[in-house]
């Protein structure tokens, strides 16, 4: 018997606010359609002015990965769907309905999921309004049943065996109940997390070879480490010793530079280009002028992060728990490439979204003198909130380049992932005093 479909409470609250959107799905995303989408659209169409447009605009895929990308819609120059109108609207569904829509097209930033018979239904923060639903409400994240109006199409979602789902929900539920331990700092959470991976890396990996009872008792036994290492006898000694962790000594801060760079050779949006510069320019001015040395612009980043997190220490604990939170809700994790190697990737995309949040010209601002009281800064933050991490969502984490890097700064495992982990993590964590 299959189980009430789930999803985050923010999925309850959302709706398509289009062409009132700062951004546009619109844009800058491949966007494939199967031969029967395409019949469809094709069908319904015939006979109009838009029968022409769609024979020129939507071309045969030459190299189909799956039935999914039968066909492929064309780009404009700018990066814009062929499709998109004046309005930042799409021409085919305001002409002809929204079941001529490409399954991405209608279901973004929506993200099914079938764990066994279960279906949830998360999204994407990379979905401006979607991102201030899940960021900004304490209880966006809650597990609640899905509205039925948002499973549409859920049949295109990702499935997954029962065995395996089994094995990832108990991975997922340690993880998110990790999260949800707000008690201790979000960096020591991160490290927290690498530490959970490299624990139970060989028992997660060992349990594919297993059938039946023997998985079942395997599972078993997993659930039982994870209990134990949850135990505050576990926990606090690991947060102790991060905490105790001297600052990094001026690390560079090339690399976050160069992942914010590098995707504007690849990315032909205009406000993420902009975005960018924006950044950077703050970045690379925190020093108020007096220095472009990469020790004062690092020391001003520092206090940068101290001013902030004592002003709205809280605020931005949420941003990112609930970034946590949304990620780890979706993500079902697979043997590969392992779950240290997993925490290091996640744990390295929080250190590039934290940097570039502390770099944003209006955080420089904000800490320019004494930070203004949460509630009179809060708009302003929220703002910055959102900005911030819907382009990095829609632009950066699931870029090829940039999993790539993390691929190769994460290695294969072992004591030099969970150290390169915990580098990273700490970066998340300056301006504390070391305790």
């Amino acid at each position: 018997m299959s189980q009430a479909p789930l999803s985050p409470r923010y999925m309850t609250r959302f709706r398509c606010i289009a062409e009132r959107c700062e951004d546009t799905c619109c844009a800058g995303w491949r966007v494939p359609m199967s031969e029967a989408r395409l019949r469809h659209l094709q069908q319904t169409v015939a006979g109009t002015p838009d029968a022409a447009r769609v024979e020129q605009l939507v071309q045969l895929n030459p190299f189909p990965i799956n039935p999914k990308e039968h066909a492929l819609i064309s780009l404009q120059e700018n990066g814009d769907c062929s499709f998109l109108d004046p309005d930042r609207l799409c021409s085919l569904q305001r002409r002809h309905g929204e079941t001529v829509l490409a399954d991405p097209c209608f279901t973004f930033p929506r993200a099914f999921t079938y764990w066994g018979e279960r279906l949830e239904v998360a999204a994407s923060l990379a979905c401006p309004e979607i991102a201030r639903l899940a960021l900004l409400s304490e209880d966006a994240l809650e597990l609640v049943p899905a509205p039925p109006e948002q499973q549409a199409r859920a049949e295109t979602g990702r499935r997954f065996d029962a065995e395996l789902a089994a094995d990832a929900e108990v991975l997922r539920t340690a993880v998110l109940q990790l999260f949800r331990r707000r008690e201790y700092p979000f960096a020591s959470r991160l490290v927290l997390l690498a530490h959970l991976g490299a624990h139970i890396e060989a028992d997660f990996k060992a349990l594919e070879d297993l059938q039946g009872e023997a998985r079942a008792q395997a599972r078993k036994q997993l659930e039982e480490k994870l209990r134990h290492f949850e135990t505050p006898e576990v926990l606090e000694p690991l947060h102790r010793d991060f905490q105790a962790m001297p600052e990094p000594d001026v690390p560079n801060a090339s690399l976050f530079t160069s992942v914010l760079k590098a995707r504007t050779e690849h990315t032909r949006s205009a406000r993420y280009e902009t975005f960018v510069r924006k950044v950077l320019a703050a970045y690379e001015g925190a020093a108020n002028g007096e220095s472009e040395d990469p020790r004062a612009l690092w020391l001003a980043y520092v206090q940068r992060c101290a001013k902030m997190d004592q002003a709205y220490g809280s605020r931005l604990d949420q941003y990112f728990t609930h970034h946590a939170l949304n990620h780890w809700t979706r993500a079902v994790v697979t043997r590969m490439p392992g779950t240290l190697v997993g925490a290091f990737r996640y744990i390295l995309r929080v250190a590039v979204l934290r940097w570039v949040l502390m770099s944003h010209p209006e955080v420089v601002a904000l800490c320019s003198g004494t930070p203004p009281p949460l509630e009179k800064a809060q708009p302003t933050l929220d703002a910055i909130a959102v900005e911030c991490f819907q382009l990095m969502a829609k632009q950066v984490e699931q870029a090829s380049d940039f999993l790539a890097l993390a691929n190769e700064l994460a290695g294969s495992g072992g004591e030099e992932t969970l150290g390169g982990s915990i580098m990273f993590a700490r970066l998340c964590d300056l301006g504390r005093p070391v305790a």
